[in-house]
């Protein structure tokens, strides 16, 4: 009875692993793809049916993809321009200097070894205007495109009645301390002192303001 089961265990012993030789590779369901030490000679098996590495891949994948998603909103929701902080103080000048009426037609930032200067560039009726504004908020040139012609000095009770407001108007607090009267091109030139700070301010015939500049302090 001993030998009867010992001869039974050992055929079945051989037909297993005889089956196990024999018997194809199993395919994976869904069309998955699998291979074998017998498929790559001399490279350990790869198994790449679905139901061994799809869960953990995923699991590890996951916050890539959630990454991913993330990122793709965002750029979905960013219309492509980019955008810099600008200061409250630099924000009122331009409310101020452009009023309702007026646009901002370019904006930029510039670094400098003496500080962060501000460039905007607004429209104002029919007229385009070039600020320099510094990191307060304080206007340090206001330009309207002009040339140059050879200047003549005037004084300020001299000065047309349009001509003298926007100086004094632009002048604030300071004193005009000179004015220059330029002949082919009609357009005045005053120099203005707010404490120590010293401005260049331009004015056409009729008044309009062609440029106002810092041009530095007082020792």
């Amino acid at each position: 009875m001993g030998a009867t089961v010992s001869a039974h265990r050992g055929a079945a012993k051989f037909f297993f692993r005889r089956s196990r030789e024999i018997a194809p590779d199993p395919q994976p369901p869904d069309g998955g793809f699998a291979e074998t030490r017998d498929s790559f000679p001399g490279v350990g098996a790869i198994d790449a049916h679905c139901s061994r590495w799809h869960p953990r891949g995923m699991n590890i994948l996951a916050p890539f993809l959630s990454l991913a998603l993330v990122l793709a909103s965002a750029s979905a929701e960013d219309d492509g321009k980019l955008t810099i902080p600008i200061p409250s103080s630099v924000q009122a000048t331009i409310a101020r200097e452009k009023g309702d009426a007026g646009t901002v037609r370019d904006f930029r930032r510039v670094n400098e070894a003496d500080g962060t200067t501000y460039i905007i560039g607004i429209v104002v009726g029919n007229k385009s205007w070039e600020l320099s504004l510094d990191a307060s908020g304080r206007v340090m040139r206001k330009r309207l495109d002009a040339g140059d012609s050879g200047p003549r000095m005037v004084r300020i009770e001299a000065l047309p009645a349009a001509v003298r407001d926007t100086m004094q108007r632009e002048a604030g607090a300071g004193v005009l301390t000179e004015i220059e009267h330029i002949e082919r091109k009609t357009h005045y030139v005053g120099e203005a002192k707010l404490g120590k700070r010293k401005y260049r301010i331009e004015v056409d015939a009729d008044g309009v303001l062609l440029n106002k500049e810092f041009i530095g302090e007082e020792d």
